[in-house]
């Protein structure tokens, strides 16, 4: 609007510049006139000095002199009518155009403001309405957070109180494995001591029953050797009194009683070996049998022991693996379902963040079509207010310049008419100037012509009276001439 103003100001100003140019022309064209009129004076002065008939030269040059001071008046009262008509026209076109730029700048400002008031208030709501939305997703997700750290600090407490209950338990089942081993060990070790004390007591046993069967042997050896002693001694004595006689069968029956008695003796000495080897072998067996028994019961012990501490180890280890696997399991739920919260609370805050800015986006763009639109329609309003105006200007100026031109024209014409008439009256004058003096010459011409034949004459009839009477009586016959 501005632009269209300062334009058509512009134009304004070139026509008052050609408006001037054209007043500058018509001075001109004026001073040129006045010369003119000058000359014209100064012929109708000449004219008059020569005739003071109306229908000479001189009433015409008068006649020429009053038409060109009438054409100068109306040109004069025409350039004042078209510099009073421009100024009025001028004056009016530029309230005119000042009013419309006021009202359209008026316009188009309350309009801008309205727009950006209605942009600043959309902008505004849309602000409030992100910033509850993402203080509500904010709430939400702070919401979230403190469940899940809740339910994070719950699954480590949990998984603390399952690891201190795997602690204790395996403590438990270390101490009742210890305890138990402990037991078993001084059991085993009793055991092994009673058993040790039992196959010395047997073995004392054995040996001191070893010892008394050797002694209870070495007694019978000796009574036999004491009985053998008395029976040699007897046979000493019975041989003496009847060796003589029975040398040969006391010798022979000593020797077959000693053989007898050694074979007795070996055989009871074998006898008591064979008992004391079968009681020493069943004693050896039965320690054997004792001991394999007790290892067996010590081994059956210790494997019972070491079968239901490893039962209960695996039992242990079982409600401690499977301890572990619920607690891995409560905190592996627990990490899916915080997880799974977590991503659902972040894909509900995403999904509420991008609706917010969807939303926000909508009502942005709703804002900023609208502001668009107003401003399409503001500038549509002021851009057809402009071309209105634009186009009243226009038309004011084009009137203003068909009048200025045809008044131009007009004053043109007229002057141009004026001054061919005045060119032609002059052209006229001078011609009729021209003719006077050419008269006027002739006229000298003719009087000195005349003079000069008077003066002939004079010289001629100077001598006679007729002649010059006759002279003179033609004279005003040739002055008529």
């Amino acid at each position: 609007m501005n632009e269209r103003v300062t334009r058509l100001t512009y134009d304004l100003r070139h026509a008052a510049k050609g408006r001037d140019d054209a007043s500058a022309k018509v001075a001109e064209l004026t001073k040129s006139l006045g010369s003119l009129q000058q000359q014209l004076l100064e012929t109708t002065t000449r004219l008059n000095r020569i005739s003071a008939n109306p229908n000479s030269t001189e009433g015409m040059t008068e006649r020429v002199r009053l038409m060109m001071e009438l054409a100068n008046e109306e040109i004069a009262d025409f350039k004042r009518q078209a510099d009073d008509y421009a100024q009025g026209v001028r004056a009016e076109a530029d309230a005119h155009g000042a009013g419309v730029r006021a009202a359209a700048d008026d316009y188009a400002g309350q309009t801008r403001g309205k727009a950006d008031n209605y942009a600043a208030n959309t902008v505004r709501a849309a602000d409030e309405a992100a910033a509850g939305r993402r203080a509500d997703a904010d709430a939400y997700a702070a919401n979230l957070k403190a469940k899940h750290d809740k339910l994070v600090a719950d699954a480590i407490e949990r998984g603390k109180q399952l690891e201190a209950d795997y602690k204790r338990n395996r403590a438990e089942l270390d101490a009742e494995y210890e305890g138990m081993r402990t037991a078993l060990g001084a059991e085993h070790t009793k055991l092994m001591a009673d058993s040790r004390a039992e196959i010395e007591r047997q073995s004392k046993a054995n040996e001191a029953r070893i010892a008394q069967l050797y002694d209870d042997a070495s007694t019978h050896r000796d009574e036999l050797d004491a009985e053998a002693l008395r029976i040699r001694g007897q046979l000493d004595t019975d041989a003496d009194t009847k060796r003589a006689a029975a040398d040969e069968q006391a010798e022979q029956d000593l020797l077959t009683k000693r053989t007898a008695a050694e074979a007795d003796l070996a055989a009871r000495t074998e006898q008591a070996e064979a008992t004391f080897a079968e009681r020493t072998a069943e004693l050896e067996r039965t320690l054997a049998a004792r001991g394999d028994e007790i290892e067996q019961d010590l081994a059956d012990r210790t494997a019972k022991a070491d079968t239901e501490i490893t039962a209960r180890l695996d039992s242990a280890e079982k409600r401690a693996a499977k301890l572990v696997a619920e607690a891995e399991k409560l905190q592996a739920e627990t990490n899916a379902l915080v997880t799974d919260q977590m991503a659902a609370a972040d894909t509900e805050i995403a999904a509420k963040r991008a609706a917010i800015d969807e939303e926000t986006t909508a009502l942005r763009a709703l804002a900023e079509k609208e502001t668009s639109e107003l401003r399409a329609s503001t500038d549509k309003e002021t851009s057809a207010q402009r071309a209105t105006t634009e186009k009243e200007t226009t038309a004011l100026r084009a009137s203003v310049e068909k009048e200025t031109t045809a008044l131009r024209e007009s004053v043109e014409k007229k002057t141009t008419a004026l001054l061919a008439e005045a060119e032609a009256k002059s052209t006229e004058a001078a011609a009729k100037h021209h003719a006077a003096t050419d008269y006027e010459t002739r006229v000298s011409e003719q009087v000195t012509n005349a003079f000069s034949l008077l003066e002939e004459a004079k010289k001629h009839f100077a001598g006679a009276v007729k002649p010059a009477a006759n002279t003179n009586g033609n004279k005003p016959a040739g002055a008529r001439r």
